[in-house]
């Protein structure tokens, strides 16, 4: 992606992980040379500050920004020597106008100069294209719920044919045998008619981990599927299970 590329991670859909995304791909891109911002959009539920245990540190939000207050005093450094930077939501009553968004993220590339910019989105804005002319790219979120797939695929076809999107398969228990009738993975890309660019096994260590607020840790065996997925979005093409444990035998049972 070209330099200061945004990337949406979004989903109608409740639960399907979109902060649990946005934090592991996040740190993932950092770790791989490229300087991120990290932005909550969520006015409803903004956790990442309490994802990565500073919500005890941060002064102001995205709402300060919008109300004027400098771009310096408002990112807070995650992790400043690999570049990782987090505009916490902040008092957002509601998600602001395009344009004003587009001004704040102007406002703030030009304070931390991010290679990339991950906005992690509400449910609420997903279906009626709000990101549409902000974005690069579309991170479509989903488990193997039907209504989780369902809902992926209206984003879909909300978004025009040009814009481009793939699809994340997240949650997914990959070393279970499959339910009769429940789709296999060619399906679901399918259905939501975008790219497959990853697939996140079930993974409730990293879940607890940001439950205890260490979202900043790394754990490489754990977090190889973000790491694969980074490199597809900066256009890599490692195999999907590449560098797993298991990977060939989940491979197989795909």
């Amino acid at each position: 992606m070209e330099k200061n590329g945004v990337i949406a991670v979004c989903s109608p859909k409740g639960g399907v992980g979109r902060s649990f995304v946005s934090c592991f791909l996040a740190t993932a891109l950092a770790r791989k040379g490229k300087r991120v911002l990290l932005v909550d959009l969520d006015p409803r539920i903004h956790t990442l500050d309490l994802l990565f245990g500073v919500e005890d540190r941060i002064l102001f939000g995205l709402s300060d920004l919008l109300s004027g207050k400098e771009a310096e005093k408002v990112l807070f450094p995650l992790n400043e020597e690999q570049g990782l930077y987090l505009c916490p939501c902040g008092a957002l009553g509601a998600l602001p106008e395009e344009e004003m968004l587009r001004e704040a993220l102007f406002r703030m590339i030009s304070c931390c100069a991010p290679d990339l910019i991950i906005l992690d989105t509400p449910s609420s804005a997903a279906e009626r294209g709000y990101f549409e002319k902000i974005s690069d790219l579309h991170l479509i979120l989903s488990t193997t719920e039907p209504t989780a797939l369902l809902g992926a695929q209206r984003v879909s076809a909300e978004l025009s044919s040009e814009k481009e999107a793939l699809l994340l398969l997240n949650g997914m228990a990959v070393w279970e045998p499959r339910e009769e009738g429940s789709l296999r993975p060619y399906e679901m890309i399918d259905l939501v008619g975008r790219p497959l660019v990853g697939i996140v096994p079930a993974a409730p260590p990293l879940s607890r981990r940001l439950e205890e607020g260490r979202a900043a840790a790394y754990d490489e065996e754990k977090e190889r599927p973000f790491d694969n997925i980074a490199s597809r979005v900066l256009g890599e093409h490692p195999l999907l299970f590449e560098g797993m444990k298991d990977g060939k035998k989940w491979r197989r049972g795909l």
